[in-house]
């Protein structure tokens, strides 16, 4: 059975959801032009420095790094290397091209997101069928036989509207980093990941591309921001 491994990079920022509501920008700022998204970014910073001493959760990384230095051994010792076995992109929307093109409708396959949010939220945005928030649902329509595993932070949200526990199989980090992938999706999520930590998201991509051909999706945002 194939599986996905979807990693969302704000699940690796050290930061509360009390801190994130509090101090990171609104999350409906995600289809903003990008250079207004960066000035937003830079208010935020101005009115609460403490966002210079949010970091990257460094127990977690290791975790993920030995996650992906399995995946990559995998890889290398597979024969043929699929070009879109690694994904990058700025927004989580994409991996619903991504599950649309390496499955099949009746397929039985798993996904992995690793990730402070679920995404199974049922609002839309105006003139797009897939959000960052509602991916889920939107893949799990056209993929019914799809099996969503949600690795989530100690303070997530898991709830929908309503109050409604979200319907999904929860694990923890250590508990996937046993499993092998087939597919690995890494989006930075700006909204929610502070630009001062992009560097730690760029080496995981550099790391990425040393060994395998990485699939770049909106590639001008992938640049570290300022």
């Amino acid at each position: 059975m194939k599986r996905i491994l979807s990693l969302d990079w704000d699940y690796f920022i050290d930061a509360t959801a009390e801190q994130r509501f509090t101090m990171f920008p609104d999350g409906g700022n995600e289809d903003l032009f990008r250079p207004l998204q960066h000035l937003i970014w830079s208010h935020r910073y101005e009115d609460f420095p403490a966002i210079y001493d949010i970091k990257v959760l460094s127990k977690d990384f290791d975790v993920l790094n030995s996650i992906l230095h399995k995946f990559i051994d995998r890889k290398l010792f597979s024969t043929g290397i699929n070009d879109r076995a690694i994904s990058v992109a700025v927004s989580h929307r994409w991996i619903y091209d991504l599950i649309k093109e390496v499955t099949e409708e009746d397929e039985e396959f798993e996904v992995y997101n690793v990730d402070f949010h679920h995404d199974m939220y049922c609002y839309k945005t105006e003139g797009q069928e897939v959000n960052c928030g509602n991916w889920v649902n939107c893949a799990s329509d056209i993929r019914p036989n799809m099996k969503y595993v949600w690795v989530k932070r100690e303070d997530s949200e898991d709830t929908v509207i309503g109050g409604v526990p979200v319907s999904c199989l929860i694990k923890t980090l250590d508990e996937i980093k046993y499993l092998d992938f087939d597919y690995v999706y890494l989006c930075r999520s700006d909204c929610w990941s502070p630009p001062h930590l992009d560097p730690c998201f760029d080496y995981l991509v550099k790391l990425l591309g040393m060994y395998l051909p990485v699939s770049m999706i909106e590639d001008v945002g992938i640049r570290v921001r300022r």
